[in-house]
């Protein structure tokens, strides 16, 4: 997973608790071509978004790469057009 992966996921990581916690999801059709983009990127395949069952399975399958990624602690990187400089104290002369 890449950390752009994981910043569009996170919005929606709530869907996968709801489904674990009450056994079923409404997912809005944004978050579900959201979770069906990052699916074909990882796994090179499509699923059924309008099949309860096969929604479920993709969504736990990418979740796991989600999770992993968390686990492992990778640093999230943001960047901007600003720059940044760091001052020095120079040493004084004798």
């Amino acid at each position: 997973m890449t950390q752009e992966q994981y910043v569009r996921l996170k919005p929606i990581r709530h869907h996968l608790d709801k489904l674990m916690d009450v056994g079923s999801i409404n997912m809005p059709y944004d978050h579900a071509m959201i979770l069906q983009d990052i699916h074909k990127e990882l796994f090179g395949s499509n699923f059924n978004a309008w099949c309860q069952s096969c929604l479920e399975t993709a969504m736990k399958s990418v979740f796991y790469q989600f999770d992993q990624y968390e686990k492992e602690g990778a640093p999230l990187v943001i960047t901007t057009e600003k720059t940044a400089t760091v001052k020095t104290k120079r040493a004084r002369k004798s």
